[in-house]
């Protein structure tokens, strides 16, 4: 299988939920909420052979909040359940978040500057097994750059950048769930 380069935070799919989340928010197999764990051997993206990826879903009536660890590495963006954008802290900058859901998918999306290019990351999220065990997510990361060095001719950009991937992750069931600071106000 071709491994797609996807940048770290997010060609992954794994996700970290307090038990008080899921209790709240009626959890369980039916939802994407829960703790999550990246299937290297049917996933696409170039973390699939970067080690053990996990992320971890959390809701609250107003949010849903996705936990990523790679590599050691964390990563928890908020996305409001209402479909207005938010602004999360990302490494030395910020990210702006969208969701929506459409039936039994949620799609997230998330933009942020790396080195003065606009990067789009849309995730689609299904859930699939007889037990809704399994979650495909759906990768597409764009890059949006200009030209490198002079000034574009005439305002022109260049044309951006586009990948793609297919990553499976599996439930993990009776996972240790981390004590996350739940957002505030947001």
């Amino acid at each position: 299988m071709r491994r797609i380069a996807i940048p770290l935070t997010f060609a992954f799919a794994s996700i970290l939920t307090p038990p008080a989340a899921i209790a709240q928010t009626g959890g369980g197999a039916g939802t994407f909420v829960g703790v999550w764990a990246m299937d290297r051997a049917r996933s696409s993206s170039e973390n699939s052979a970067e080690g053990d990826v996990r992320v971890a879903i959390s809701e609250s009536s107003a949010w849903v909040r996705i936990d990523t660890e790679l590599r050691g590495k964390k990563q928890s963006l908020v996305y409001k359940r209402d479909g207005n954008e938010n602004i999360n802290p990302f490494g030395d900058g910020i990210a702006t978040t969208r969701m929506s859901r459409d039936g039994s998918s949620m799609t997230t999306r998330t933009d942020y500057d790396l080195k003065g290019s606009t990067v789009t990351v849309e995730e689609i999220r299904t859930l699939s097994g007889p037990d809704r065990s399994e979650m495909i997510v759906e990768l597409t990361l764009t890059v949006q750059h200009g030209y490198q060095g002079e000034p574009p001719p005439l305002g022109r950009t260049g044309p951006p950048n586009i990948a793609k991937a297919r990553d499976t992750f599996v439930r993990v069931k009776d996972a240790e769930f981390p004590n996350p600071i739940l957002p505030q106000g947001r």
